[in-house]
């Protein structure tokens, strides 16, 4: 059973044994969220960080195969969903079903309309002043699935508008599963040894979704199933663990299984790279739920629990910034500059990347959540936010 003081925040957030109140957040996990986000940042600026400092390269094992925190999301986001509704969803009801998908709209849609908005306004901007913003699609059609976070739903999708979007839209399908995944798994997952087993098959299953799937039609869509599938089964799991009384040993597996996950991608080939980091990210989300407060302090101290709790904005942002410096602050017309003018250049890409993150969070994000909280003040309170 996944203990009820896991992860506690110092406040009152009740147990996780009854449904009318709200057990305490799983602070390592959210810690987690705000590493994966970075990783995110650090791929897609990789390309510029070598043009500023070509002797980094010797990290760009790991720094390029960032985009492999976005199938983590997904486990993590299945999880963490598992953890806060698996008691709402025994029996189907329509209204429980209504207020979880508003709470999950109300959770990503605001932060996804304003930067979709404001992509738009640099698109717009750019054709007055005759400067492409990217290369990337910017097609009214596009712009209308983004409105219905539906890009991913077309057999054809390619990157476009704001582009860490395409997550979201896939997560948005997800969601539409997740009450009667919930509903099937708590009937059929019934022993541990059934959890384990569908939580291996759905690790399986997202292997096979990396290695083989792309670039066929709704991969992007695919791709969250097995993912998203696999988080759920780690909640059973962990449901069915009698909670040890000594944790001391198990300690140190978060950092266990992150080194491995690091060494991983300066070892191996492209494939085993993909099994090797998907197992060691269900490992992870597995073992930080299970230790809850005892995980060491990389993973409860303030600043890291603070990344995540702003991850999604930054993951959302980040790219609009990357837009901007790409026309009023380029790498390339640094790369033989001295270093103190290469070191600022990166501290401004930071201190832009700060920016957007945090006017985001402070701006929308926090605002809408506290404002749709409100408005569901009536329903259950979701035991850890995502």
């Amino acid at each position: 059973m996944i203990s009820s003081t896991a992860g506690t925040t110092g406040k009152s957030e009740g147990v996780p044994e009854t449904a009318t109140r709200r057990p305490n957040q799983i602070v390592a996990l959210t810690s987690l969220r705000g590493y994966l986000a970075l990783w995110i940042v650090l791929y897609h600026f990789w390309n510029d960080i070598l043009k500023l400092f070509p002797s980094m390269d010797v990290l760009s094992p790991l720094a390029r195969v960032g985009h492999m925190a976005v199938p983590a999301f997904f486990m993590l986001s299945g999880f963490v969903l598992a953890y806060n509704y698996s008691d709402r969803f025994h029996r189907l009801s329509g209204s429980e079903i209504f207020r979880f998908q508003i709470a999950r709209l109300a959770r990503i849609y605001p932060v996804h309309l304003v930067t979709l908005l404001v992509v738009a306004a640099m698109v717009w901007v750019s054709g007055l002043a005759r400067y492409q913003v990217t290369d990337a699609g910017y097609s009214t059609r596009d712009f209308v699935l983004n409105l219905l976070l539906m890009q991913t739903w077309v057999p054809d999708f390619k990157l476009n508008w704001n582009y860490p979007s395409w997550s979201i839209s896939s997560e948005w399908f997800a969601y539409q599963l997740f009450p009667f995944v919930i509903l099937g798994t708590a009937r059929s997952l019934n022993t541990l040894l059934r959890a384990i087993i569908f939580s291996v098959f759905s690790l399986i299953a997202s292997i096979a979704v990396m290695t083989c799937w792309a670039p066929r039609p709704f991969y992007e869509l695919v791709l969250v199933i097995p993912t998203f599938f696999a988080g759920i089964g780690i909640y059973w799991i962990l449901e069915k663990l009698p909670r040890r009384s000594d944790s001391t040993w198990w300690r140190f597996f978060p950092e266990v299984l992150v080194l491995v996950a690091v060494a991983s991608t300066f070892a191996l080939t492209n494939n085993i790279v993909i099994v090797s980091l998907l197992c060691c990210f269900l490992g992870l989300i597995a073992v930080l739920a299970w230790l809850g407060e005892k995980c060491h302090l990389c993973w409860t101290i303030w600043p890291a629990v603070f990344l995540g709790e702003v991850s999604y904005s930054l993951y959302m942002t980040h790219t609009l910034c990357q837009k901007m410096v790409y026309k009023l602050l380029p790498s390339s017309r640094f790369e033989n500059a001295g270093i103190g003018l290469r070191v600022g250049v990166l501290v401004t890409y930071f201190v832009l990347i700060l920016i957007w993150c945090l006017g985001s969070y402070y701006l929308v994000e926090k605002p809408s959540r506290s404002f749709f909280r409100r408005s569901l003040r009536r329903s259950e309170a979701p035991r850890q936010p995502l």
